[in-house]
């Protein structure tokens, strides 16, 4: 039997992966890696997750219920990492440009952010996000839902039909 593939799509498997970030049997080297174990806990509806690897000096200006609804009136289909600055083992800060696509309410949408990323105590937290405008997928490239066809051919065919 396959083993389960992480969401956070790096193409290992969950239990190789994010998972064990999740459940805090090991942390982040990186940001990049941080950011992508938060995209699966956003998957996997691991809220304290989320509350625990965000930095200290700004978790509470989170709030846990507005992000447990959003973790589960979505469904996530697909995080493409667009560009990492820094946020290696040897850094104390970095930056992570991302792209994840989601259904909500039976639409496709996606959340383009630039997320910054700082250490505390040597650890990695996410430290704030800027959100920034949606991008359209090019027609022969692949869908950001994540059914493998190409965009022309399965989203792409749904918004030119309510164009």
């Amino acid at each position: 039997m396959k083993p389960a593939l992480c969401p956070c799509h790096c193409g290992k498997a969950w239990c190789d992966c994010c998972k064990s970030l999740i459940e805090g049997s090991r942390q982040a080297l990186s940001a990049e890696q941080l950011m992508r174990s938060r995209y699966s806990a956003y998957a996997t509806q691991a809220i304290d997750y989320l509350l625990d690897s965000t930095h200290p000096d700004t978790r509470a200006s989170h709030n846990k219920q507005d992000i447990k609804n959003w973790a589960e009136d979505t469904n996530w289909r697909q995080l493409i990492i667009i560009k990492c600055t820094a946020g290696t083992e040897a850094d104390e800060s970095g930056e992570v440009e991302f792209l994840a696509s989601y259904l909500q309410n039976g639409q496709l949408k996606q959340h383009h952010e630039l997320s910054q990323f700082k250490k505390h105590d040597g650890r990695w937290y996410f430290y704030e996000g800027q959100e920034l405008p949606a991008i359209k997928p090019e027609r022969n490239t692949l869908c950001p839902c994540g059914s493998g066809k190409k965009y022309k051919k399965c989203c792409g065919a749904v918004s030119l039909i309510n164009s």
